[in-house]
């Protein structure tokens, strides 16, 4: 996962970077655990790693979500979904205040031999 820069991805200049409950690592989990490999999709052999951008708000909510490098509508469409409902996060800090901040991060789909 890589945080890049905040507030129109000028230079980092941040207190605190957001947190994500449970930090990095839970992020990697959270999504593990909530993107949905579509049965369809593995019958077409389709796998890949989606790459997707989001914001971390001002409160803390993701928003601005976008796919940054797809692989297949059916797997951008989830790897968005798996986005889309991460819980809140502790929002990033800039002098004292919170402010937004862009994330990019890959989902992967790999089928499991």
């Amino acid at each position: 996962m890589l945080g890049n820069g905040e507030e129109g991805g000028g230079g980092s200049g941040l207190d605190k970077f957001p947190e994500f409950p449970g930090g990095t690592d839970a992020v990697r989990r959270y999504i593990e655990l909530t993107v949905i490999y579509p049965l369809q999709a593995i019958k077409q052999k389709l796998n890949g790693v989606v790459i997707v951008s989001f914001d971390v708000n001002r409160q803390g909510t993701v928003d601005n979500i976008k796919v940054e490098r797809g692989v297949h509508p059916m797997l951008d469409k989830e790897a968005i979904k798996a986005v889309e409902s991460m819980p809140r996060w502790k929002p990033g800090v800039r002098h004292g205040k919170p402010v937004i901040v862009k994330f990019v991060i890959p989902v992967r789909f790999m089928p499991v031999s």
